[in-house]
């Protein structure tokens, strides 16, 4: 193995890694407009991840040539994805259960106070421990994967100086 494919490992493994991540979000951005023509909040968010899963796409190609700015631009779409997951999550946590909602279950009850204690207790619970959960695997996720891409700013830095120019031009295997 040469010099210039030893210093490249790293950079090949990050492009590899935003090429998945920006398809993985294009297809549950997709899935999400798609399911949300509906509901404005989340017709948004589907949007949103189309735009994120674009620049992923689009800086990972420009990491593969050794781009000094695609980490940073990576780091910086992560923490997009994480601010429009984090509002998504919040805005559904302050949007409760709609009241329309509540009085067809009270009137399946048939008034049954314990049942609907029960109901009422499950429909406060349940939003939020699913949002919850969807704001602390958006920091943890997108902040460790922001974090990754950073720290290849050190192997462009490598690559670009341990590798002639004429090699680099070349075209990868």
């Amino acid at each position: 193995m040469t010099v210039g494919q030893t210093l490249y490992r790293p950079i090949r493994r990050a492009v590899f890694y935003a090429k998945f991540d920006g398809w993985s979000v294009a297809v549950f951005a997709m899935l999400t407009t798609v399911c949300s023509l509906t509901s404005p909040p989340a017709l948004i968010l589907g949007i949103g991840m189309g735009v994120v899963a674009w620049v992923e796409l689009r800086e990972a190609n420009r990491l593969a040539v050794g781009d000094e700015r695609s980490p940073r631009r990576l780091a910086i779409n992560q923490g997009a994805l994480a601010s429009l997951l984090i509002g998504y999550a919040l805005w559904q946590l302050t949007h409760s259960a709609d009241s329309t909602e509540m009085e067809s279950i009270r009137s399946q009850l048939s008034g049954d106070p314990a049942a609907m204690k029960l109901v009422s207790t499950m429909s406060e619970l349940i939003p939020r421990l699913v949002y919850g959960t969807l704001i602390i695997v958006a920091i943890l996720m997108q902040g460790g994967t922001a974090l990754y891409y950073l720290s290849r700013r050190k192997a462009i830095d490598a690559y670009l100086r341990g590798t002639p120019a004429w090699v680099r031009a070349l075209p990868s295997p």
